[in-house]
């Protein structure tokens, strides 16, 4: 198996403590739960890596999540293109992002830990791709409670706004207007992308792993706008793309 991908997670939980100092009974609240593990294991040598399952950990559903804890999540997807690119591709990891619902204090602390990290991802082999590195990224005073409180979706980061700050190993603070984005690392690719199966790059742009553009740009598919393949035009693409490899020297083979 081609290299899989690190793990990022946050903690985040709300437990109430009670400890006895001398004669005096101290309670505190503290946040932490597991959020994150949903990464794309690598590639094999004869099939694609695991998609959003290739960690041995669990991870607990959405709408559980959202019951026993203080957090709203926005979207919790597979990350488009984030894959390492080859003959077979390595697993897709997911992205999420968060926000405060209901916090008692308005805030709530976290532990960012794992490989929160851009120097680790899923590795490639035999002319594949390296997948996407795990990343997490703080992003404050977001326009989040002005779009759901006008019954607007928040699927797009670029909309949210804010100041954006990626987190490293920390701890830090979530607060009101606050959203968390995390993305879990992809797996890496094997064998060239350029001789990956049309079919299953098609497939992988209809499940919205694979976008057009990276089809076209990456794997030399071309598609039409119901999304078949354009099987002339794709043999050009693949002609062209590996002459361009093959540094403008002509291959008859």
């Amino acid at each position: 198996m081609v290299g899989g991908a690190g793990r990022a997670c946050v903690a985040l939980r709300q437990v109430k403590i009670v400890a006895i100092r001398g004669t005096e009974v101290v309670e505190a609240v503290v946040e932490a739960a597991v959020v994150g593990v949903l990464d794309g294991n690598g590639a094999r040598i004869d099939k694609d890596g695991v998609d959003s399952g290739g960690s041995y950990m669990s991870c607990p559903n959405v709408e559980w999540m959202e019951m026993q804890y203080p957090l709203l999540y926005l979207f919790r997807r597979h990350a488009v293109d984030s894959a390492g690119a080859g003959k077979f591709r390595g697993g897709v990891g997911v992205e999420s992002a968060h926000t405060l619902h209901d916090a008692p204090e308005g805030k709530i602390g976290g532990v960012a830990y794992g490989v929160a990290s851009a120097e680790n991802s899923g590795h490639a082999m035999a002319g594949g791709q390296a997948g996407a590195s795990s990343i997490m990224l703080k992003m404050a005073g977001t326009k989040i409670n002005q779009l759901l409180a006008e019954n607007q979706t928040a699927t797009n980061l670029a909309a949210l706004g804010g100041e954006q700050k990626t987190l490293p190993y920390c701890n830090f603070e979530l607060a009101d207007s606050d959203v968390l984005y995390m993305r879990v690392a992809s797996g890496g690719g094997y064998g060239a992308p350029l001789v990956r199966d049309p079919e299953k790059v098609r497939s992988d742009v209809v499940n919205l792993v694979v976008s057009r553009e990276a089809a076209r740009d990456v794997y030399g598919v071309a598609l039409k706008p119901d999304l078949e393949i354009d099987w002339e035009a794709t043999q050009d693409l693949k002609r062209h793309r590996q002459y361009a490899q093959d540094g403008g020297v002509k291959n008859d083979k």
